[in-house]
Formats: structure tokens, sequence, C-alpha cells
């Protein structure tokens, strides 16, 4: 096993390959999804949350296909242009997805009680969501196109403003007339 000394010579190593690479391809490398993750993310502060280890753009560059983005910080990070990219909500850190843009995404699991406020969907896979279950009830700033909505006919009954003023936007965008 890759002790962490080696681990960073070997990101180091992968920092300038990434630099130097010019194709629009991504590249698929040879080595588990455990020594991938163990190049891409490091542990921040504690075992319960990692973050990228460099320039996301440079990892943008692979094709994240075996990456694990379980217990890593996705706050704040633009997906586009990524490849392979799998994301269980209810395993990253925090159950967070705020101000995330999801481009290229497949959400692999269920977004109950995830922070999606100003996250952006748009071009991402597989994604469900049921509003009264978000964190907060809340999908302030969030852009949900390419979203299945799930749980839209009980919102008549919620009695928060703001809310329910999502909720007619939401209905818009599924108006056959509006796509």
């Amino acid at each position: 096993m890759l002790n962490e000394e080696n681990i960073k010579k070997l990101r180091e190593e992968l920092i300038k390959s990434l630099k130097q690479y010019q194709s629009k391809e991504k590249i698929k490398l040879n080595i588990s999804g455990d020594i991938l993750d163990r190049l891409i993310f490091d542990y921040y502060k504690s075992e319960d949350e990692k973050r990228i280890a460099f320039d996301f753009n440079l990892i943008k560059k692979l094709d994240l296909t075996d990456a694990l983005f379980d217990k890593v910080n996705v706050q704040n990070i633009d997906f586009t242009g990524s490849k392979g990219v799998k994301i269980n909500p209810q395993k990253v850190y925090g159950r967070s997805l705020k101000k995330t843009k999801l481009t290229n995404v497949e959400i692999i699991g269920s977004l109950d009680g995830v922070d999606v406020r100003h996250t952006d969907f748009t071009g991402s896979k597989g994604t469900k969501i049921t509003p009264q279950k978000v964190y907060a009830k809340s999908l302030y700033s969030t852009k949900l196109a390419d979203v299945e909505i799930k749980g839209l006919e009980s919102l008549e009954i919620i009695d928060d403003k703001e809310y329910m003023e999502v909720a007619e936007e939401i209905r818009r965008i599924l108006k056959p007339n509006n796509r």
C-alpha cells in the first residue's frame, strides 16, 4: 500500500502531467479507485471531510468514473466538463450540494435532507427532488432543469410564501408550452 509521502510525490507528478496535457479527450488512469481517490482528494481536519487536493480544472481532464465522492466537500465546485462523476448526496460531506454546478454528474442517491440551495442541476442525470424533503424545504436559487420533481401534489397545503413561489416556478417549468 502506498504511504502518504509516495501519494504526495505521485500527486505532484500527476499535476505536472495534467498541466502539460492538451487534448480534450479524458484520461482514463488504470489504477484502483482507492488510489485515484487518494491522489485527487485530501482529508481536511478530520477523517469525516475530504477536499479536492488540487485545481479541479486539472482534475476534470481525468475520466472520474472510478472516483468516489464520499465524504468530499463538493460545495462551490463546477463539474462542467467533467466525465464519469457519480455522486450520492447522502454520502458527501455535510450532505450539502450548496452552490454546486452539477453538469455531467449522475446523482445516484436521494436528495432527502440535502442542502440544495443555490445548486445548478442543469445537465445532471438521474436527479429526482421532493421539495418538501430537501434541507430546510428550500429550493432557494436552485436551477431545476433536467430534474424530476416529485411530490408536487401536496404543495398547496404549505403556508410559506417563498416556498409557494418556488412551487409555482416549478409548475411553470413542467407545463408543456414552457419547455
